[in-house]
């Protein structure tokens, strides 16, 4: 806006001028904005846009190199003739007309200029293409902005209208720019880092975000949405999002209730189940009315297998913990007979009620109910250490008669204890 109105206001005194000689000063003094309205435009792009390079010196360098060089032909120009080759008065109804020849680099200034608004469009127009509503009608302003004043200056550089036959009237149509960027700066707050925020906010979402307006058509989405769906064909703004969700209809039917949802759904994908929460979030006015609904979905299969497999190791460790218990009680009670029996015993002995003849008489059957303890407290100390190290299997051969004959006399003390006859 500033080139701009540089060049309006020198050009409006250069029409009203008479002298050639101040005529050449004010044109050199227009081409201080003429020479970089177009960077400057293409400098507001990248900025507004949110683009960013590499690098950005040697960028500023290249795209400042063309202007620069304008700027420096334009006043060396009577030496040259790169921009004007020659140029004379010639009345036109209430002004001088300045014709002019104009020269090789003037033609080069032009594209360079041309190119620049061109591409500085393109960014604004691409970059908030798929926006909310809102922000797509600062960008429109912002389009026109830029658009109006290269189509006013296509017009005069080709020859299809000219006032008194030299009038230029893209000075004149900056005036339209200035309309549409107060009107984007007032009535949409043009300087405001929203949609940018929000672009950036929504591609930097790991969970896939829809958002529905109230007939079920897709108005906005982030990148990441295109991970939660196979074969669905590309998701674009305006298609229905039934397209989406062929496979679960009951998500259709709880957007027409426009109440807040979570529930699960599993879909199969790359041959794979999928376990998907899919949060419904109306969007609702002060009046309660819904404008739209934002469909927010999140992969949790992972969540849920390593949620089972924690369950799952939870009961494993609860029957562990059960079976221990069936253990200490089981030896507990086979240790508590056999080692009670020697304590009475020893008591016995040394209160005089059992002689010593008796007590040697009683000393094998002794011998061997502590030989039984003894292998206990062996198969007891190996078990505890295999739980502490983890099972390790050693492969060997052994005589299975040698532990029944063990086990056989141990149930038969014990039987024999309790008063239990064997079987016939």
């Amino acid at each position: 806006m500033l080139c701009a109105a540089i060049w309006g206001f020198f050009y409006g005194i250069e029409l009203g001028s008479t002298d050639l000689d101040s005529i050449l000063i004010l044109i050199k003094l227009q081409y201080f904005g003429i020479s970089f309205l177009g960077v400057s435009w293409l400098f507001f792009a990248f900025k507004y846009t949110g683009s960013d390079f590499k690098n950005y010196s040697q960028t500023v360098f290249f795209v400042l190199l063309i202007p620069a060089l304008t700027l420096i032909f334009t006043f060396t120009s009577e030496f040259h003739g790169l921009i004007y080759r020659s140029y004379r008065l010639v009345p036109r109804g209430p002004f001088q007309a300045f014709i002019l020849e104009i020269g090789p680099w003037y033609v080069v200034h032009v594209i360079y200029s041309y190119l620049a608004f061109g591409f500085g469009n393109y960014l604004i127009w691409t970059r908030f293409k798929s926006v909310h509503s809102i922000f797509k009608a600062q960008n429109r302003l912002i389009f026109l902005a830029g658009f109006f004043p290269i189509s006013f200056n296509a017009v005069y550089q080709f020859g299809f209208y000219k006032p008194f036959e030299f009038i230029d009237l893209t000075p004149f149509a900056f005036l339209f720019s200035y309309i549409f960027t107060g009107v984007a700066i007032l009535r949409y707050s043009l300087f405001s880092i929203k949609p940018i925020a929000k672009k950036k906010i929504m591609d930097s979402i790991t969970n896939g975000v829809l958002v529905v307006d109230i007939n079920q058509v897709i108005v906005d989405f982030n990148p990441a949405i295109s991970n939660f769906f196979m074969n669905s064909g590309p998701i674009t703004i305006g298609n229905k999002v039934s397209t989406l969700f062929q496979q679960n209809p009951e998500i259709i039917t709880y957007l027409e209730d426009f109440e807040k949802r979570v529930f699960e759904i599993r879909n199969y994908f790359n041959n794979r189940q999928r376990i998907i929460r899919v949060e419904l979030i109306p969007l609702l006015e002060k009046t309660s009315n819904s404008n739209g609904t934002i469909i927010l979905l999140d992969d949790i299969t992972d969540e849920v297998e390593t949620k089972e497999i924690l369950i799952q190791q939870k009961n494993e460790l609860i029957q562990l913990n059960d079976l221990k218990s069936k253990y200490f009680s089981i030896i507990s009670h086979d240790l508590k007979g056999p080692i009670f029996s020697i304590k009475e015993l020893i008591h016995l002995t040394q209160t005089g009620l059992v002689s010593k003849d008796e007590f040697f008489e009683l000393l094998p059957e002794v011998s061997k109910n502590m030989e039984n303890i003894a292998q206990l407290l062996e198969n007891l100390l190996a078990w505890t250490s295999s739980q502490i190290r983890g099972e390790q299997l050693e492969l060997e051969n052994f005589d299975i008669h040698e532990i029944l004959i063990q086990q056989k006399q141990l149930l038969d003390r014990i039987s024999k204890e309790k008063k239990v006859l064997p079987l016939s």
